[in-house]
């Protein structure tokens, strides 16, 4: 997994979802902590970049990170 650009092109960014953890329903303490945590990373998007996070991400939050980086919501 990638957390930077390299090159041209756009990303599709699956936030914690990726990990043999995260198929372990077991895991349920481990598994609602990094939904809590996916929309972090918006921070590594840029205009263009899919994020899928299993939880939504507030306008607020979303609006805060693109004038952040200087982006168009």
């Amino acid at each position: 997994m990638t957390t930077e650009h390299e090159g041209p092109g756009n990303l599709v960014i699956l936030a914690n979802f990726v990990s043999p953890l995260a198929v372990d329903l077991t895991e349920e303490t481990v598994l609602r902590q990094w939904a809590e945590q996916a929309p972090r990373k918006l921070w590594l998007t840029r205009p263009g970049d899919v994020l899928i996070t299993p939880t939504p991400l507030s306008q607020s939050f979303q609006r805060y990170v693109f004038h952040r980086l200087r982006a168009v919501p």
